[in-house]
């Protein structure tokens, strides 16, 4: 395919790459084989004949399913046999969708401006052909791209041993070049099917090298533009990944605390103003996400972080949108722990005061109680249910109540550490501490809103009230992420004298 592709771009008039650069027979054969790939044996995952490689899980009940082997060895495939899933599906897609585009391409795409196009696509459409899968086909071998790391990965620890090392490797090396160097070519046939290209396998790699390029000097250009003496955005190594998926991973630098959420807010509006204008079926798009398919962004004061937390952003859904931040979802932007090996990795250290960890604690305990009545909440939305159903519902709802209390009661804990180490100080004394003052004012308002309204730290609800609660509580999360600032703040000053 690929010698078809170059000549095709290289040409002012069409190629026939389907008919004459690829053996239909061949092609057919390679669906085929895809679309059912063979399972393992049967008597070495399931001996019994209990379970299959596509069941989601057995046709038993629960009681009945004690008595059932497990299928050992479906546990120990599964991770393999998803990957498989996810590679052999995106590349069948693709085989199937390329023959349309090919004929397309041929019969379409480099017409002269007189040419009756909407009758050339009406006589496609009546033989079968769809003229509107470029897009679709680029996205499957994207996603077969994409995939091919992980099926290799776990093929070799699973059969590496059955085969000699060198052939694997071979192997291995020819499928990742060879998907390599069709994809972009494939990207401008399907998706620039009339520019001419020429020496087009020599220069569409250089393409991509170029928007390469001009994407990270948008990023360049985005981190340079906010940063100032008081907040310092910083690249750090690439290469480290989040989660298996690419990502860039950027040093968010603050001296005081009290900003640092309004830096965060800056530096993603400044990405989204330089990405945003990318759409889906741009080349940039797809290089984005495959080198860059999280924007971590690590939080820090005075060099140090303040919590094991980063922001680790989806950048699909985040920065490449141009909706404004607060009309996207917050789950989006959910801080999430980092892992020791990463930080050692990236040098980054933290600050060990337990004052920090005391402010987090209440952070964390105000967002667990908002986690769990929102869960709740969500069963505010079910249909009318029967009276039994009704019953049942209000039995879970009791129940996760007095989880809710509990939680109640560690934010009730540790506002009284906090309001006792300040009342733990002087007259003279608290007025050198003008950041712990604000946290205590503004805990006094908190701890008013997140007691029930009979003021005990039980909670006892109905349905409809842990809804109007879970509101209550997501209102003042600004007002708890400020505490939490300004006793680091405090902290973080307090050691610096």
């Amino acid at each position: 395919m690929n010698p078809g592709l170059g000549k095709y771009l290289e040409r002012r008039n069409p190629v026939n790459v389907g008919a004459v650069y690829i053996n239909k027979s061949d092609w057919q054969r390679c669906a085929a084989l895809l679309s059912a790939p063979p399972d393992l044996p049967k008597t070495a995952v399931d001996r019994w004949g209990f379970a299959t490689e596509s069941s989601s899980k057995l046709t038993f009940s629960a009681d009945q399913q004690r008595y059932v082997p497990s299928a050992i060895a479906l546990r120990r495939y599964k991770s393999y046999l998803e990957a498989q899933r996810r590679y052999f599906l995106s590349i069948h897609n693709f085989i199937l969708q390329a023959e349309d585009v090919t004929v397309t391409n041929f019969n379409l795409s480099k017409l002269p401006p007189t040419a009756d196009r909407e009758g050339i696509i009406q006589a496609l459409s009546r033989r079968g052909v769809r003229t509107d899968l470029g897009h679709l086909s680029t996205y499957n071998l994207w996603e077969a791209k994409a995939a091919l790391g992980n099926y290799q990965q776990d093929f070799r620890q699973l059969f590496g041993h059955l085969i000699e090392a060198e052939t694997l490797d071979n192997l291995f090396r020819q499928e990742t070049d060879l998907l390599s160097r069709v994809w972009p070519l494939w990207y401008f046939y399907a998706h620039e099917p009339q520019d001419i290209i020429r020496r087009a396998l020599h220069r569409v790699p250089r393409k991509v090298e170029s928007e390469n390029s001009r994407i990270d000097r948008l990023i360049q250009q985005a981190i340079k533009e906010i940063n100032t003496v008081d907040m310092v955005v910083e690249l750090l190594p690439p290469g480290l990944k989040w989660e298996d998926s690419s990502a860039l991973w950027i040093k968010l630098d603050v001296q005081d605390p009290i900003i640092l959420n309004q830096a965060f807010e800056s530096l993603l509006i400044s990405l989204q103003t330089a990405l945003s204008p990318i759409k889906s079926k741009d080349l940039a798009y797809y290089l984005i996400q495959e080198s860059y398919q999280y924007i971590v962004i690590i939080p820090t004061v005075s060099g140090q972080m303040v919590s094991e937390n980063v922001w680790p952003l989806f950048s699909a859904s985040t920065i490449l949108r141009q909706t404004p931040l607060s009309e996207q979802n917050w789950i989006l932007y959910i801080p999430k722990p980092i892992s020791s090996e990463i930080r050692a990795s990236l040098g980054l250290k933290a600050w060990d005061l337990p004052e920090i960890e005391q402010a987090n604690q209440l952070s964390a305990v105000v967002s667990s109680l908002l986690f769990v009545a929102s869960q709740i909440s969500e069963l505010d939305g079910l249909p009318d249910v029967s009276e039994a159903g009704l019953e049942m519902l209000q039995e879970y709802v009791s129940d996760r109540s007095k989880l809710l209390s509990d939680m109640l009661q560690n934010f009730l804990d540790s506002s009284a550490a906090l309001l006792a180490d300040f009342s733990s100080l002087s007259e003279t004394e608290r007025k050198t501490h003008p950041y712990l003052q604000e946290a205590i004012l503004v805990l006094a308002d908190i701890s008013e809103t997140i007691l029930p309204d009979n003021g005990s730290s039980e909670l006892r609800m109905n349905l409809t009230e842990v809804v109007k609660y879970a509101q209550r509580i997501a209102g003042m999360l600004q007002q708890v992420e400020f505490v939490r600032l300004c006793r680091i703040a405090d902290a973080i000053y307090e050691y610096g004298k």
